[in-house]
């Protein structure tokens, strides 16, 4: 299976602004440190370190040119364990008011780190598009190591 990882249209690069919308299909992401989350040192004014979060939507396209079945999103090579999760987009083309408000109608974050336990995408058709939330706590950003680095891994059985 060949899948695609894309930024949705609405991917602030600060904390504040809208977050998710629509699959960015000019420019699929290419996994460097920093893509997707905004560096922070400290919590931004009003926001409590402990239990604070920021989100981003990525989508993910079978690239495919067959169905792929049972088809699952986890997370591998966490480098800060517990820190990152990720979450199925509960309507087509959801967005966030706020890179540090939870997207609604979320309400199960995972760590899954393998296929069995991984989020599952279902049937995915050929060209399809799925949207994946991913939260990272921000008291886990601290120096000498800002960034959280984690590979999102999407798998399934070719029909």
């Amino acid at each position: 299976m060949s899948f695609v990882f894309y930024n949705s249209t609405n991917n602030p690069t600060g904390l504040s602004g809208t977050v998710g919308g629509t699959a960015d299909t000019n420019t699929p992401l290419s996994g460097y440190l920093g893509e997707l989350f905004t560096h922070v040192f400290s919590p931004p004014s009003g926001l409590n370190i402990s239990g604070a979060f920021q989100y981003r939507k990525v989508s993910v396209k079978n690239g495919h040119s067959s169905t792929s079945r049972e088809t699952r999103a986890w997370l591998d090579a966490v480098e800060h364990s517990g820190q990152v999760s990720i979450a199925l987009e509960a309507s087509t083309n959801q967005t966030s008011t706020s890179p540090t408000g939870e997207p609604s109608n979320v309400t199960t974050w995972s760590s899954a780190a393998d296929y069995n336990s991984g989020l599952e995408l279902g049937n995915m058709l050929a060209g399809s598009i799925s949207g994946i939330w991913i939260r990272q706590e921000l008291s886990g950003i601290q120096s000498p190591d800002p960034y959280a680095s984690f590979t999102i891994v999407v798998g399934g059985l070719v029909s």
